[in-house]
């Protein structure tokens, strides 16, 4: 896929949000190989949503969020094992995932 597409695909299943409470900036989206490659670049997990079936994982925008988004579709390198274990982590925390 070229980048354009990308881009679209990830402006439809994505987005960024602010919450006004405690002013908690994030980043949500259910494409899990993205979700692996910001866990294993240290970004926090903050949330879990779950819609239609559907788990999105929200994580904490510190500002360069977009920049780690635009590296994953840029390619990138990250470290094998621990895209590995942020993976087996996601998948995990997916099936074990029960609604409030």
């Amino acid at each position: 896929m070229d980048n354009k597409k990308n881009k679209s695909r990830v402006n439809k299943r994505d987005s960024h949000s602010t919450s006004r409470e405690n002013s908690i900036h994030s980043y949500k989206t259910s494409d899990l190989y993205l979700n692996a490659f910001l866990k294993s670049k240290g970004v926090t997990l903050h949330n879990i949503e779950r819609r239609d079936n559907k788990v999105f994982f929200v994580f904490q925008d510190e500002g360069d969020i977009q920049v780690l988004v635009n590296k994953y579709f840029n390619d990138s390198s990250v470290g094998v094992l621990s895209f590995k274990a942020a993976l087996a982590d996601l998948r995990t925390i997916i099936f074990n995932y029960k609604d409030p």
